[in-house]
């Protein structure tokens, strides 16, 4: 069993790993969007979905493919296995209906899950995970986002979100990383646009607005950070391009 997921990832040539890559990507956005007709609702499901895609995008074009696919698993396709497993034995025995009828989202996520656990397991078996602390200056809205998640949901939500993202962070890829970070706090604003519209200020607290307060901050920061990585980036390409 061991050496038959060691050779799961020479099964598939590299080129089809990234085909499947690419299409699993895309499949993420549209389970996220499927369904919404609201403008406001379809940025809601679309932006923080499409921030963890183009983190992967980035990852997988530095050939760190075992990360890439670590990060749409954990951020996307990880739950599907689990939620197969209930919704198979949601049978009532009062009703007589299954309470968790199947989907094509399910299904299609389910393999996902099951895929990308062989490959993920495959590439460490075989190459193992190589990490490495570089000082950089994404430090600081590693920490910042952490304690945003911290006190807007709890502390394992924290450090289970955090993780990954400090994996990413030690294969020295900040772009990706502020990607990433990004798309914990960018529907925020939207979440204040509702408040607004349905007049739910009354209802908030001055906990809420600091925190929101917080999140307007790494917004801006964790933006103004992508703007100089990509500068960043095009520079040392017409550099090596001269």
């Amino acid at each position: 069993m061991i050496n038959l997921i060691k050779n799961f990832r020479q099964i598939l040539p590299r080129q089809f790993q990234v085909i499947i890559l690419a299409f699993l990507s895309v499949l993420a956005i549209i389970i996220r969007v499927e369904g919404q007709t609201d403008v406001l609702d379809g940025l809601f499901a679309f932006l923080p979905i499409a921030l963890i895609v183009f983190a992967v995008y980035v990852l997988e074009s530095k050939h760190k493919t075992l990360v890439s696919h670590l990060v749409l698993f954990l951020f996307v396709f990880s739950d599907y296995l689990g939620s197969f497993i209930r919704a198979l034995f949601s049978y009532n025995f009062s009703t007589k209906v299954f309470v968790t009828p199947l989907s094509w989202q399910m299904i299609l996520g389910l393999i996902a899950c099951v895929y990308l656990i062989l490959l993920i397991l495959s590439y460490l078996l075989t190459e193992g995970l190589y990490l490495k602390y570089v000082k950089s200056d994404v430090l600081l809205p590693i920490i910042l986002v952490f304690i945003y998640l911290y006190l807007r949901f709890s502390m394992a939500t924290a450090v289970i979100t955090i993780i990954p993202i400090v994996i990413v962070f030690l294969v020295n890829l900040p772009l990706a990383v502020v990607a990433l970070l990004l798309s914990f706090v960018i529907t925020v604003p939207i979440d204040v646009i509702y408040i607004l519209i349905d007049e739910l200020a009354r209802f908030t607290t001055v906990f809420y607005w600091l925190v929101t307060a917080l999140a307007f901050y790494l917004i801006f920061l964790l933006i103004k950070k992508t703007l100089n990585l990509v500068h960043k980036n095009n520079n040392t390409g017409e550099t090596k391009d001269e």
